[in-house]
């Protein structure tokens, strides 16, 4: 199992090197990383009509392709921390989803817009649970292979593991960096 893990990582580095190599542009399989803040974190507990908002720092995990030098799609994975104060409980949240970038311009500095929708995903202590989530925003590559992006994210958590159904508005500010 240890030897097809470390294929498909030798795989992609080969396959991500060459296609940058080809032509100078933006093409091939893409890995990403970041660190993010969440300055704006509302949430709202629909059942008791509970309200709050704090703040909060998280990470971003993105795997993706380039088929163009101006388009990518991307599986992210992004934990937008331990927040503390949703019911006075300890609440970690997260999401995982399919984005798309889209570069405005053909250089590698460019501002870009994007775009996504999957699974929101958390616990509350020991309960769980699970729902969807959109994702709207933008950003600006500032070097290459670096890019800071502002996003907002709309999660709905029903309660299919608890009584709880959870919406939250999310302001997420990241900063990335990416492989190609």
């Amino acid at each position: 199992m240890l030897k097809k893990i470390l294929f498909v990582i030798l795989f992609l580095i080969i396959s991500t090197s060459q296609s940058f190599a080809i032509d100078g542009i933006r093409k091939g399989f893409v890995i990403g990383a970041g660190v993010a803040y969440m300055p704006i974190y509302n949430w709202h507990e629909v059942i008791n009509d509970t309200n709050g908002n704090t703040n909060g720092f998280g990470v971003k995990f993105s795997l993706g392709v380039n088929w163009n030098n101006r388009d990518l799609l991307a599986l992210e994975v992004i934990s937008m921390g331990k927040i503390s104060n949703v019911d006075q409980k300890n609440n970690r949240h997260g999401y995982l989803g399919l984005a798309w970038y889209h570069d405005l311009d053909k250089t590698k500095e460019s501002f870009f817009t994007s775009a996504g929708a999957g699974l929101s995903f958390g616990g509350i202590d020991n309960s769980g649970f699970i729902g969807t989530g959109i994702m709207l925003g933008g950003g600006y590559e500032i070097a290459k292979y670096v890019d800071v992006g502002l996003n907002y994210f709309y999660l709905n958590n029903g309660s299919l593991f608890t009584n709880k159904d959870y919406r939250f508005h999310i302001i997420h500010l990241a900063l990335t960096v990416s492989v190609f």
